[in-house]
């Protein structure tokens, strides 16, 4: 089955049409990542709870693509599951027919609260980030422009966290007390204390916090996609989630979300910017096309 969530001219789904290329095709299809993502399904232990359970267990892998992670998850269990996978294009879901397939953010997944016994965010994206570094490469010719250049770049950072956070609560929402949230990206240097405090306010405990150190094969992969990495090195952590309200957080983060994107719309260089992202991306999309 599939859902159609996103909302046409919202100024997220524009910003997310900025980015380069199929992550399916680029970096998810490729076995040199499959570690990262078995990693993340041990850490979880779904596939021993799926095991063990006497009733349907039900996974939701945010920002999935074609869902790599349950593909994964059905060769390491022989047991039916409840597979929901999210994301903002229909070409990235696959035409699967044996998973959940949503079409829209990961703001709005249409799941009733305390459903999914977990839930993952494995290399998720932040919409606003390929225009903030499209405006970091812009070249002022005035101190005008180079204060309205870091007036954009500071509420498109802004932006980006406050829906960084969105996800991750709406995750929250639909995981049941006591199930697993898994979040995976490229290392940064992120350390388990620093996974506690951001957490502190969170409904969440941290379970594990794990490196996965994969082939250095996969650093051409993102970089193909237009994602420059150094080193071929990710991290992975588990939370688990406690008792605790988090509507407080989300209105709080819709407030700043709504309010950095309103000052952005308010700006004509951000309107141009967005603009020549979206004719460039078109004419390599026609090229492809073409080459088709």
């Amino acid at each position: 089955m599939t859902y159609r969530i996103a909302k046409p001219g919202d100024i997220i789904v524009e910003a997310q049409k900025a980015y380069p290329g199929s992550f399916h095709e680029k970096v998810a299809s490729s076995p040199l990542m499959d570690e990262f993502y078995r990693k993340a399904i041990r850490m979880s232990g779904i596939a021993e709870l799926i095991e063990r359970s006497d009733r349907t267990v039900t996974v939701v892998d945010v920002c999935g693509g074609r869902g790599r992670v349950g593909e994964i998850l059905k060769e390491m269990t022989k047991k039916e599951f409840s597979y929901v996978v999210v994301d903002i294009s229909m070409r990235e879901l696959g035409k699967d027919r044996w998973k959940d397939r949503i079409i829209g953010d990961a703001t709005h997944i249409p799941l009733a609260n305390a459903t999914a016994d977990a839930v993952f965010f494995l290399n998720m994206p932040v919409p606003t980030s390929m225009v903030e570094r499209r405006v970091a490469r812009m070249k002022p010719g005035s101190t005008q422009e180079v204060e309205e250049r870091w007036e954009i770049a500071e509420n498109l950072r802004k932006a980006g966290d406050a829906l960084y956070n969105l996800n991750i609560l709406e995750g929250i929402r639909v995981l049941k007390p006591g199930g697993s949230l898994l979040v995976g990206a490229k290392y940064t240097g992120q350390t388990r204390k620093d996974k506690e405090k951001w957490a502190e306010n969170l409904p969440l405990t941290v379970d594990r916090v794990e490196r996965a150190e994969l082939d250095s094969r996969v650093i051409p992969l993102w970089r193909n996609y237009g994602v420059d990495i150094n080193e071929s090195v990710f991290s992975i952590t588990s939370f688990t989630k406690t008792h605790g309200e988090i509507g407080k957080l989300v209105g709080e983060m819709q407030g700043e979300l709504e309010r950095r994107l309103d000052t952005l719309s308010e700006t004509k260089t951000f309107e141009r910017i967005l603009e020549e992202m979206k004719k460039e991306m078109e004419a390599k999309s026609r090229d492809l096309d073409e080459l088709q």
